[in-house]
């Protein structure tokens, strides 16, 4: 068997293993929930406790996965948008709503590190969002 074989055998086996233990993680109680979700192409990303003048002060590495589950329609949200041309544009939302948060990997690739499950939407408002801006832009490189 080849090194690079190997490696990726021991790679495949840490992964297995790392989403075991993550998932063996309780998730908190059922409780409500605010904070700001950006929605964008293969990101969901919910900032607890951001509100639209404060979500720029959080750390885009915090955010967690939110999944919405039956709860918002997310290709309601996607659809007559004119689609992609020049960007990926990025929707904002204020949310309550009652619901647990996991921790461990989460979302798109596994690239969060805790996942918000919405059970119940109590309130989703609009936010304005500069259409071509990333959120993993805000932040000044190292």
């Amino acid at each position: 068997m080849s090194q690079w074989r190997s490696w990726a055998i021991i790679g495949l086996i840490m992964l297995v293993i790392g989403g075991a233990v993550s998932a063996s993680r309780p998730p908190d109680r059922l409780r409500e929930i605010a904070g700001v979700w950006l929605l964008e192409f293969e990101g969901s990303n919910f900032f607890e406790g951001a509100t639209a003048a404060t979500v720029r002060d959080f750390d885009p590495a915090e955010a967690g996965w939110l999944e919405e589950g039956d709860a918002i329609d997310v290709e309601k949200l996607f659809a007559g948008d004119g689609g992609y041309a020049d960007c990926y544009k990025v929707r904002a939302f204020a949310l309550r709503f009652k619901g647990r948060r996991h921790a461990g990997v989460s979302g798109h690739l596994g690239l969060w590190n805790s996942r918000y499950e919405v059970v119940e939407l109590i309130e989703m408002t609009p936010l304005p969002w500069p259409d071509c801006d990333s959120p993993f832009g805000w932040k000044a490189e190292d």
